[in-house]
């Protein structure tokens, strides 16, 4: 179970990382990218940390969960299992809490390593001290690469549903089990990426839209609508430049909507599944129409 976990949250992991990273040049907010997960065994439940600590070499510290493919993490030599010592040579810790508080799951060094990272990453190039298995530790240097302003995560659930909250993207595991291939995956990601990159949120925060009944009615859902619409069409501009299939939308969009229907969508705020293939069919065609003619690929009118 967490070894398949593991590889769900690499491939979440390696289809944001290129959505983001080939969205530079149409997103107006960056921040550096690595490749670099991380995760810790407080993390997992009790029950579950001899197993966890068994599949992966956990030592007395937070380590490297996996690393994505051609990312600077990995052009570094960075790989799953690697204990992470230091960060620019300040010493990685455990969080330091009472035995009993430790039987508990707690991302609470997972958190404060991430956050570590982030904010050496913003000042350029990081070096990071490594161990393995007890061996002797060495010393690698990562320069990150420039990408969207966006986090992804996955989170273990059985509905199938994927949401943004104008900073980070969550897609659950089941949602991510419904989508045939990456270009699938990316096309519902991609979505999700693009409400955060056109700022949607704060925009219906200030037009005192929120997230419950009352927006799902009237000129409010109208308002919803809209943005649904803008991040399907910026959605699929990022999965093409990021070398996934354009066309997956429109794919992905009648299967699901043939099997489910609307399901979670089904109210004002959001188009119906036939009229949102039409539209995601038509924004692959403008897609397709430019890279024949060696245009840039970049929204019409430009919407960022």
């Amino acid at each position: 179970m967490l070894q398949a976990l593991a590889a769900q949250d690499l491939r979440v992991a390696t289809i944001a990382f290129r959505l983001l990273v080939g969205g530079v040049g149409i997103c107006r907010e960056q921040a550096p990218a690595s490749g670099l997960l991380v995760h810790d065994a407080l993390q997992y439940a009790t029950s579950l940390r001899p197993t966890a600590r068994a599949l992966f070499g956990f030592e007395d510290g937070p380590a490297v969960l996996a690393v994505v493919p051609g990312s600077p993490a990995d052009r570094a030599g960075i790989a799953a299992g690697d204990t992470i010592r230091a960060i620019d040579g300040a010493p990685v810790a455990t969080v330091d809490r009472p035995e009993p508080d430790r039987r508990r799951p707690s991302f609470a060094v997972t958190a404060d390593v991430e956050a570590r990272l982030a904010q050496a990453f913003d000042k350029g190039a990081v070096t990071l001290t490594l161990a393995r298995a007890g061996g002797p530790a060495r010393i690698v240097r990562i320069k990150p690469v420039p990408a969207c302003r966006s986090g992804v995560e996955l989170q273990p659930a059985s509905k199938r549903n994927a949401w943004s909250d104008g900073q980070s993207v969550v897609v659950t595991t089941a949602m991510l089990e419904t989508t045939g291939s990456d270009d699938e995956l990316a096309v519902v990601i991609g979505h999700e990426v693009a409400h955060n990159l056109l700022n949607h949120r704060a925009r219906l925060d200030a037009a005192g839209i929120g997230k419950g009944l009352f927006s799902r009615i009237g000129p409010k859902a109208k308002q919803v609508r809209e943005t649904e619409g803008e991040a399907d069409y910026l959605g699929i501009y990022l999965v093409a430049r990021a070398g996934y299939d354009p066309a997956a939308g429109a794919g992905f969009w009648s299967r699901y909507g043939a099997a489910h229907g609307d399901g979670f969508l089904a109210d004002a705020t959001h188009p119906g599944w036939r009229e949102r293939v039409a539209k995601l069919a038509s924004t692959a065609s403008e897609i397709a129409a430019k890279r024949a003619a060696g245009a840039p690929l970049v929204p019409t009118p430009p919407i960022l």
